[in-house]
């Protein structure tokens, strides 16, 4: 029986993931670099840095992988309104799954400051009883640890946690913390021409 819920940040709890991907470009523009759709699956749920290293290293300096990460990160974090749009009932969501005694988390690739001013920009923050970010662990989703962590702060058991998540790492992290998950299909991501690998679910 599900007794917990387990949600991923962007792309779940809120919509951002375009918005920021159009950024992202704009910045890779400045270094005559583009971004073509076939990249962006790799993107998705992934860290700035990371992505960067594994597509551009051999264009991009560290340096200048730091400056955009850095640049990325200050422009969405001040203009959270602009680039981040909550999922459609949300706060009605989490309200009625507490109110059903479910017990509910974030799991997220993006660091907890930015996951908390999410959650609390939305209101929905007291309906969480453990957030696990970037600084929670050691190794990122596609990385198991984030979810086992989740599911130990909920006092759950793997059988009974759900995962809510909308990237293929994302997925791929949950099945291998041996969680259920729901995979939620993004229509925004297949109207920009990007591919989720929902197989994995």
């Amino acid at each position: 029986m599900i007794k917990a819920v387990i949600l991923d940040n962007d792309g779940v709890i809120v919509q951002t993931e375009v918005r920021r991907l159009a950024h992202l470009r704009k910045l890779l523009r400045k270094h005559s670099l583009a971004l073509p759709n076939s990249l962006l699956n790799k993107q998705i749920g992934k860290q700035t840095k990371d992505f960067l290293k594994e597509v551009f290293a051999q264009k991009l300096s560290d340096s200048e992988i730091e400056a955009i990460t850095k640049q990325r990160m200050k422009e969405f974090y001040n203009n959270i309104n602009k680039y981040a749009k909550p999922a459609k009932g949300l706060r009605k969501m989490c309200k009625e799954l507490t109110n059903h005694g479910y017990k509910l988390a974030v799991a997220s690739n993006s660091s907890r400051q930015y996951v908390e001013r999410i959650l609390n920009r939305f209101g929905i923050r007291k309906y969480f009883k453990a957030v696990i970010s970037l600084n929670d662990v050691k190794h990122p989703k596609p990385n198991p640890e984030i979810y086992i962590k989740a599911a130990k702060k909920l006092r759950a058991k793997k059988d009974q946690c759900l995962v809510v998540e909308d990237s293929t790492i994302g997925i791929t992290a949950a099945k291998k913390a041996g969680l259920k998950v729901a995979a939620l299909k993004n229509r925004l991501y297949q109207k920009h021409g990007y591919r989720v690998n929902y197989s994995e679910a």
